[in-house]
């Protein structure tokens, strides 16, 4: 699937691990891997995915009340990021609108959002 008659080589998606042809990968995204060796390679489908869970995401977090006020690296008193007892860990939409694993997702994303730093603060 992708495949056409100047290329007929299988590349492997990094997020969905399945082998597809070069019609099914970005152009640009396709030539540096190809010929400068870098490693990223996404499917259209697997960023087209991301896209819509980031979206998805940042409508959940408006809903939320939970975000950086104090604008610090370590969180003031009055911050709805302050942990309220040892070991307990807050993040913008802890409230039940972001899951830790959403909270990872978007940690993990290269560039984070800007609605994602300016949540925590960061960048700003």
């Amino acid at each position: 699937m992708g495949y056409h008659p100047d290329d007929v080589n299988a590349y492997r998606c990094q997020t969905c691990k399945v082998e597809y042809g070069g019609k099914k990968f970005d152009d640009i995204q396709l030539s540096h891997h190809k010929h400068h060796g870098r490693a990223k390679l996404e499917c259209k489908q697997c960023v087209k995915d991301v896209v819509e869970k980031v979206k998805w995401l940042q409508g959940r977090l408006k809903g939320s009340k939970v975000r950086c006020n104090c604008g610090c690296p370590i969180h003031r008193e009055k911050c709805p990021l302050t942990p309220v007892y040892y070991g307990h860990r807050r993040w913008p939409g802890s409230d039940g609108h972001i899951s830790e694993e959403d909270r990872d997702f978007l940690n993990g994303l290269n560039p984070q959002p800007d609605w994602w730093k300016k949540a925590w603060r960061k960048g700003a």
